[in-house]
């Protein structure tokens, strides 16, 4: 669908100033972006032809779904934090250090690796076979006999 400006002398009240706008997929608007558009009627029609008839100058829709999935991934990341305190709980002094040293170690090899990543192509998105081939460089590091 391609839509252009209604701003003419035949509708002096349309606001939109623009070049030609093809709808290319999905677009996520802010509240502030979706109160400033036009909201004269060819306008509006044109957002009725793209599908988009919910926005409107006093009407954001928040799409339950996305509410309830998100709300889904804090509880199973705050269960997840609890089993792992937990964990961490049952474990003597000396094992909860090594347990924290160890995580310390990971968190700076994978901060390390992203940044020499992003050094060699500040452009660079992070792959699957990237975070796979850092994986596998510290998999075979940890491997190595530990000294006693």
């Amino acid at each position: 669908h391609e839509f252009t400006s209604s701003s003419t002398a035949a509708n002096p009240e349309c606001t939109l100033v623009t070049k030609p706008v093809a709808a290319a997929g999905p677009v996520f608007l802010s509240v502030d972006l979706a109160a400033a558009l036009c909201q004269c009627p060819t306008c509006k029609a044109n957002l009725a032809t793209l599908g988009l008839t919910h926005i409107g100058r006093d009407e954001i829709i928040p799409d339950e779904e996305d509410e309830e999935e998100e709300e889904e991934e804090i509880d199973e990341a705050a269960a997840q934090i609890k089993q792992e305190e937990d964990a961490l709980k049952s474990l003597d002094h000396a094992q909860q250090c090594d347990v924290s040293l160890g995580f310390a170690e990971f968190s700076t090899a994978v901060r390390s690796h992203l940044r020499s990543l992003a050094e060699r192509d500040p452009g660079h998105i992070v792959t699957k076979e990237d975070i796979n081939g850092f994986m596998e460089s510290w998999n075979s590091q940890k491997k190595r006999p530990l000294p006693q």
